[in-house]
């Protein structure tokens, strides 16, 4: 359960419904979103897509030059829901996306969570063809590129960020040099939002906090030998304790636990429940708002 989830101080958990009906925003269209699921995300979940539309429409329009960041680009989907916000809102501004897949690098994107309802199954095809295809008048005002989000944010130039969305390399390290760097780039009413933050999984897809503690520190003191046994961990299946625990989900909550801890109070989190689906989204996986000040119809 989302209630066993050990969170820092003053952090709020709230359901996805009862979140997005506090945000005083127009909805996300619902044939828009369920093209855009079906096609960016392969059939499967997107729900962040609606918090992210309403945020982006709540607190883009104040500024001048909308500037907005999506890290971890994939097919596209959350840079285009950014995309779309500015469009419905009438606002001018930027989607910056960054990816280490390129834009016209053809990718077979299907994988085992994906509907096979999927358009790009069996499919070899770049972003590029993909936003083409289906989404060439929505893509116009976001601009991709290749590389690490911490190395495009260390030399950042394109002004105050009003919306950042953080689904990446899940590694406690980038999530935790990304919310640093951002710490400064934000607009002052700014918020951020994370995705998959839970306490992780385990051999067997167990969940628990001691087990993924214990894993963690294991990977800490082996060291040198941790590193290279990397290299066999595709080798014993998504769900080993060293390739997740390590590299993917608890990364996510352990970077955010300490931004919050060690800050001077200016941020405020919430946890948002997202739907439980099958073993790939369990029942404590949310996604996280961080927000610097007051959102139109939000909690602070």
């Amino acid at each position: 359960m989302v209630a066993k989830l050990v969170l820092p101080k003053d952090a709020a958990v709230v359901g996805l419904e009862d979140r997005l009906a506090r945000i005083d925003t127009a909805e996300l269209s619902d044939d828009w979103y369920r093209r855009a699921v079906t096609v960016l995300r392969g059939g499967d979940g997107g729900e962040h897509g609606k918090l992210l539309y309403k945020l982006a429409l709540a607190v883009l329009p104040a500024q001048p030059n909308a500037i907005t960041l999506d890290v971890g680009t994939a097919r596209g989907f959350s840079a285009l829901v950014m995309a779309r916000a500015m469009q419905d809102a009438k606002v001018i501004g930027t989607v910056y996306t960054v990816d280490t897949v390129g834009h016209s690098e053809s990718v077979n994107w299907h994988i085992e969570k994906h509907s096979q309802d999927d358009p790009l199954v069996g499919l070899s095809i770049s972003r590029r063809e993909i936003w083409d295809r289906w989404y060439r008048d929505g893509s116009s005002a976001v601009v991709v590129a290749k590389g690490r989000s911490v190395e495009l944010l260390s030399s950042w130039k394109h002004g105050p960020i009003g919306v950042a969305f953080l689904d990446g390399s899940h590694s406690y390290e980038d999530v935790r040099q990304e919310l640093a760097l951002l710490d400064g780039l934000m607009v002052e009413t700014g918020v951020i939002l994370l995705d998959d933050y839970h306490l992780g999984e385990v051999v067997g897809r167990i969940r628990s906090r001691a087990l993924n503690l214990l894993a963690w520190l294991i990977g800490q003191a082996t060291g040198w030998v941790s590193k290279r046994l990397w290299a066999f961990a595709p080798k014993l299946g998504q769900a080993t304790e060293y390739r997740l625990v390590k590299q993917r989900f608890c990364g996510v909550k352990r970077a955010v636990d300490e931004f919050m801890e060690s800050g001077d109070g200016c941020w405020s989190m919430e946890a948002v429940a997202m739907p439980r689906r099958g073993t790939y989204q369990g029942e404590d996986y949310c996604t996280v708002i961080l927000s610097r000040g007051r959102i139109k119809g939000g909690a602070n």
